[in-house]
Parts: C-alpha cells; sequence; structure tokens
C-alpha cells in the first residue's frame, strides 16, 4: 500500500482544492493498518513512512536542476510533478497529519516529533511572512484560483508590479530567462535582517520561479527592489513612485548588461527588438542617407491624437529642414527627414506618451485625452519598404504632371493675350481640375516597370498577417502625474495556439484576443476581467 501511494500520482493541483479521494483513501487505509497492526512494519520501515509523508505528500522540499532546455510551447506540469507535494486539498492535508500522528503513537520511530519539529516544521515557519491581518486563512489568500499569483505593494511600487507581470506572461522570455546561468557566485548583502542576494539577474529569476511555483497568494519584491539600483547605486525606494516606462528601459538596461555573458545574451533583441530608420532626403538632387537605431519600444506622442494610428502617421510624418548643407550636390537645400519602423519586433511594446513636462508650469501633466488602440495592430504603412514605395509612387505623379505641363499647348484668345490651355487637356477622360480621388487614382496607375519597383519597395510578397500584432496586455495609470496607480490587463490564453501556419479561419479565431481569457493583476489581487472594458478602462476621455 506504502509503495503505491508513493507512485499514486494524485489529481490534486495548486490552486484548486478539489480533493482526490484516492489518494486520501490510501493515506487513512495505511493510517487504519499502523493503528491496528503496530508490529506489522519495523522501526525503519515506519522512518521511511513519515518521510515520504513529510517530504512528498505535505511539503515540497526537494529540487532538483530539470534536464533539458524549457521553451516556449513545452508543458511545464509533467517535469515538476515530481518535485511537488501530493496533497493539496485540506481533507488530503488532514489525512496526511493523522498518519503522522498515528506513526508517533507507535513510538517506534525514535525523536519522530522532535525531527518534525525541527527539520520541517521551523524551515516552513521561518519562510512564511507573518499575516498582516486577523483571521489568517491561507485557503483564503493563497493562489488566485486563475492560477497566478500577484506581486505584493510594499508602497508605491505598483509601476514595477504591472510590468513584471506583462514579462512574466510573454512565455518565450520567462522560459529563455530561467535558462540562463550568469555564473556569479552569490553577492549575500544584509537587508532589513535578512540575507539578501545582491544581483538583479537572479532576483528576477528567482521572482518569475516564484510566481510559477508558489501557493501562495503574492510574491514579496524587498529582495529584488534591494538588488534593482537606481542610476545612483540606490535600492529602488519603495515608497517613490515612477513612470512605468522609466522602469522599463533601466530594466533592460540592466537586464542587457547582466545577459551578455550568458548563452541568453541576444535574448530581449529576439523578444523585443526593432529597427528605426532615420531616413534625410535632399530636396534637391534627391540623395537619400539613412540611419537605423534599434529599439525596445515605440513611444507616440498623445496630444491631438485620437488613436495609436494617429500617432504612429506622426510618428512617421517628418519633417522639412531649411538651409541645409547637402554634401552630394554642395547646396544649401531643404532636407526632408523622416522616421520610418525598418524592423518589426517579435512583440511589440507601445507607449503612450500622457505624461509630459509643461514648460509653462515646469511641472509634469498628465494628457487623459481619449487615444484608441486596435485589438490588432498593423504596422505595414509605417514600415520603410512601404513608406519607400508610397515617396516612389507619389514621385513617379510628379513626374507625370511635369510632362503633361511640357506638353501644353500655349494659344492665344481673341484680346491678344497668352492663355495656359492645360486646364482643358483630357487626363484619363477628365480635365486636370477634377475630383481630388482621380488624382489619387494615378499613384496606383504606374507602368509596368515602376510598378514592379514598387512592389519589391513595398515587399508585396509578404502577406499581411506579417505585419498585425495581436493585443495581449495593457498597462494602464489612473490618477495624476504626481500620484496615481497601475494596473496591468493580460490575455493569459494568448499562446493557445502558434500562429504560424495557421489556416485562415484558425488565424482569425487566434487574433479574436477578445474571446479569449484575460485577468488584472493589481499588486496582490489577480482576478477576472472582461476585455470589452478596456474601452472604457484604457482608451481615457472624459
Amino acid at each position: 500500500m506504502v509503495s503505491r501511494l508513493e507512485v499514486y500520482e494524485p489529481a490534486e493541483r495548486r490552486g484548486s482544492y478539489l480533493e482526490d479521494f484516492t489518494l486520501i483513501g490510501f493515506i487513512e487505509i495505511i493510517a487504519i493498518l499502523i493503528d491496528k497492526m503496530p508490529d506489522s512494519a519495523t522501526s525503519e520501515e515506519l522512518g521511511s513512512l513519515a518521510k515520504l509523508i513529510l517530504e512528498r505528500c505535505l511539503f515540497s522540499l526537494k529540487y532538483e536542476p530539470i534536464d533539458g532546455h524549457i521553451t516556449e510551447g513545452v508543458s511545464l506540469e509533467p517535469l515538476e510533478r515530481k518535485y511537488l507535494n501530493k496533497c493539496h486539498a485540506k481533507e488530503s492535508v488532514q489525512a496526511a497529519y493523522s498518519l503522522l500522528l498515528t506513526i508517533c503513537k507507535t513510538k517506534r520511530v525514535p525523536n519522530l516529533p522532535k525531527q518534525v519539529l525541527e527539520e520541517y516544521w521551523l524551515r516552513q515557519v521561518f519562510s512564511v511572512d507573518k499575516p498582516q491581518k486577523p483571521g489568517f486563512a491561507p485557503q483564503a489568500d493563497g493562489r488566485s484560483l486563475n492560477g497566478y499569483c500577484g506581486i505584493k505593494n510594499l508602497g508605491a511600487v505598483c509601476y514595477m508590479n504591472s510590468m513584471i507581470q506583462q514579462f512574466y506572461n510573454v512565455p518565450t522570455l520567462r522560459y529563455c530567462l530561467l535558462a540562463a546561468d550568469d555564473r556569479q557566485a552569490v553577492d549575500t548583502q544584509m537587508h532589513e535582517g535578512q540575507e539578501v542576494d545582491d544581483n538583479v539577474l537572479h532576483q528576477l529569476m528567482n521572482m518569475f520561479g516564484f510566481l510559477q511555483l508558489s501557493d501562495r497568494q503574492y510574491y514579496n519584491p524587498t529582495p529584488f527592489c534591494f538588488s534593482f539600483k537606481s542610476f545612483d547605486g540606490q535600492p529602488t525606494n519603495v515608497r517613490e513612485q515612477k513612470d512605468a516606462q522609466e522602469f522599463l528601459n533601466l530594466g533592460f538596461d540592466r537586464l542587457e548588461t547582466l545577459l551578455r555573458g550568458t548563452s541568453q545574451k541576444y535574448l530581449l533583441q529576439n523578444v523585443f527588438g526593432g529597427q528605426t530608420c532615420s531616413m534625410m532626403k535632399c530636396k534637391n538632387c534627391g540623395n537619400l542617407r539613412q540611419n537605423k537605431e534599434d529599439f525596445y519600444n515605440l513611444s507616440l506622442e498623445v496630444k491631438n491624437q485620437s488613436s495609436v494610428y494617429d500617432g504612429l502617421k506622426k510618428f512617421v510624418s517628418g519633417e522639412i529642414i531649411s538651409d541645409y548643407q547637402c554634401e552630394a550636390c554642395n547646396q544649401r537645400v531643404e532636407l526632408e527627414k523622416k522616421v520610418t519602423i525598418d524592423k518589426l519586433p517579435n512583440t511589440l511594446i507601445v507607449h503612450l506618451q500622457r505624461i509630459i513636462f509643461d514648460f509653462d508650469t515646469l511641472r509634469n501633466l498628465k494628457l487623459n485625452d481619449r487615444v484608441e488602440f486596435p485589438n490588432v495592430l498593423s504596422l505595414k504603412e509605417f514600415t520603410t519598404k512601404d513608406v519607400l514605395a508610397k515617396d516612389k509612387a507619389a514621385a513617379s505623379l510628379e513626374r507625370k504632371r511635369s510632362q503633361q505641363k511640357s506638353r501644353s499647348v500655349v494659344a492665344k484668345n481673341e484680346d491678344g493675350k497668352e492663355d495656359d490651355s492645360e486646364a482643358n487637356l483630357p487626363m484619363n477622360g477628365q480635365g486636370l481640375n477634377a475630383p481630388e480621388m482621380e488624382l489619387d487614382q494615378e499613384v496606383v496607375m504606374l507602368s509596368d516597370e515602376e510598378d514592379d519597383q514598387a512592389k519589391e519597395a513595398s515587399g508585396s510578397g509578404e502577406g499581411q498577417e506579417d505585419f498585425e500584432f495581436k493585443l495581449v496586455g495593457v498597462v494602464c495609470h489612473m490618477g495624476s502625474a504626481d500620484a496615481g496607480h497601475y494596473l496591468s490587463y493580460i490575455n493569459t490564453e494568448r499562446d493557445k495556439e502558434n500562429s504560424d501556419n495557421l489556416s485562415e479561419k484558425t488565424r482569425e479565431q487566434w487574433l479574436a484576443t477578445e474571446k479569449q481569457k484575460w485577468l488584472e493583476f493589481n499588486d496582490s489581487s489577480v482576478q477576472s476581467f472582461n476585455c470589452s472594458q478596456l474601452e472604457n478602462t484604457c482608451f481615457g476621455g472624459a
């Protein structure tokens, strides 16, 4: 019976309080046999049974490195199952403790009560935070029934908590980060009476591991805040509110440095990295210079913009620089400068510039203007290839207009005055004063050679899906520029199916993020969220 208990795979799971009656039956039958026939087992066998109950049924004390690299799409449950305790429900835990009590009553295992107290109970007691409220109930304050852990707010670190939850829910980042080995020794420092490893990479890995495996309601980020230093080398001030993007940029900078000597040195670039292209074109000779820069997030203006698409159009709209010395034609000319997206990231982070500096009041100001964002964002029209194709088409149209003017017939009217009759010349069946739609149509009506060049420039071989991004997370700030609170809304079913090689119908279902499971991460609290409420919660406006 003991052997069957040892190999039995229970149905009880973390975060669920549904009991496994087969597991409970095994434990209770063993307890009855020992109670009725105490001499049926030797002292060594009873000692081994007590160890099995303590280390495999009640507590998870033994961990070993998982053999193999954990990647996206790999189920962790079969790998971690042998390291997790069997008893999770109240009834099975009570049965396991009753069996221990029965073994103690036989007095056949020397010092068992002392061993339980010193090696197991005290070890657990000192690792558990003191309850902050009376009537503490572990079942009520355990891991969310949605299957996720929160992060405790130590004062004003909601900006940090909301961003870390977003990072944790990017599977590729999570698993690859947990696989990183920087080969650095533990840098032990004393902080608030406890020893802390002063290495932000180690602490982030510890946090991700806790969020993955713990049965507790939340993680206490005190060690992480101590190791995450500001620019002046001081630990994070947990009572000072900061901007989420400021934490994002500083955090990526720290991680990029710490991962440099590991097998995951290109992790951030592979997950979040993209490239912008700064193009400068001479209006006189047409000389074009390009300068490419890496980015981890796109920061878009909010002022006078009604949607993310408007912000992107503003981002790539460009400007004219007058009196510029062109190196190609060696003249003072007008220079057209614009920024485009040259390389798309695998995971796109868009930052809306809601908090800006007001030069009149010399204070930060929050813009509460309504800015809409779609569930599926297409960046095709903002890429370098597409912008160059449009510029080429516009230049072609301008050439046609110039050629049309050169063929204009100058006639004299009855008074002997010259009359430019180009307005009366036909153009696609109408005069040059035809409606604008006809002129717009000429952008598409190129010659075969020009059409081939435009297709090549715009990357016509790529499908629309190559430029589409599905909404999977939103970090929302409520309050003013000086005080407020951050929340995270996350699609936790984003990778239910891989987006590659899907049929058209299946891809449409995958893109329907509003039909998938969303959760609200509010520091230590994790609860269900209806995606349809994003408009009321996150768009802003009156």
